[in-house]
């Protein structure tokens, strides 16, 4: 009936916004530990002369890249990375 229709639709939409904020804190955590990562490079703190961490960190981009693409929602997740130079 029309309650069971309108009880769906707002399921559906409260699915979607958990969706959404679950994936803002995903990539809020992984610009985090891009951040801290990139740190730890340029002061010594890692050894990357195999270059396993720098390729994490580029597959970690790349994913967040196509993760944007899917949910433009969490873009303000991505303030930190303004005016920073990694």
């Amino acid at each position: 009936s029309e309650s069971i229709s309108k009880a769906k639709l707002k399921l559906e939409e409260e699915q979607k916004n958990i969706s959404s904020m679950l994936g803002s804190q995903a990539v809020e955590l992984l610009v985090d530990l891009l951040l801290r990562l990139d740190k730890k490079l340029c002061t010594g703190g890692v050894d990357d002369s195999d270059g396993v961490v720098g390729g994490f960190i580029e597959e970690v981009v790349g994913g967040l890249q196509e993760f944007a693409k899917l949910d433009p929602s969490c873009f303000n997740a991505f303030d930190k990375l303004k005016n920073r130079e990694t």
